[in-house]
């Protein structure tokens, strides 16, 4: 009996590679976890500074620079949406039956959560662009996610 053709590594094949998801290394899932942890906690720093009218160093600087600030917002949610639904290995649930990336969702909420926060903190100020850029960073890293959840499923 050909190994690759059998019924019980056919069913493990599909519940190992079920559509839309990554596959990886249980080591390298754990690492994946540890340095989106990180950068959660990092934002979280930034945020806790800002809440208190201190911006850390690097990112005062981004605001010497025309859109400086914007682009920041941009690549820091961009980032973490990757990271997260990376971690997530992809998986979708759906909405109004239209399966969206669960990840997505998570940073969506926690980043209009926080930024609407900003209208009851004095040391804030709430930006529509701030939230717009936020979203498109967003928008972009959940369609480089779907991107690569379309290409052949490998050990990574």
């Amino acid at each position: 009996m050909n190994p690759l053709t059998s019924t019980k590594h056919s069913h493990n094949m599909a519940r190992n590679h079920s559509p839309g998801r990554i596959k990886m290394h249980p080591h390298r899932k754990l690492l994946l976890w540890i340095v989106t942890g990180l950068f959660i906690v990092t934002i979280a720093v930034i945020i806790i500074f800002a809440d208190q009218g201190m911006v850390p160093g690097v990112i005062g600087m981004m605001y010497n620079y025309a859109w400086g600030d914007k682009l920041g917002h941009f690549i820091l949610m961009g980032l973490l949406t990757f990271l997260v639904n990376l971690s997530l290995s992809a998986r979708r649930v759906k909405i109004f039956s239209r399966p969206v990336l669960l990840g997505s969702i998570l940073v969506t909420i926690a980043v209009v959560a926080e930024e609407t926060s900003q209208l009851f903190l004095d040391s804030r100020s709430f930006s529509w662009l701030d939230l717009g850029s936020d979203l498109i960073g967003i928008l972009c890293a959940s369609w480089l996610i779907s991107k690569i959840c379309h290409l052949e499923f490998k050990e990574i």
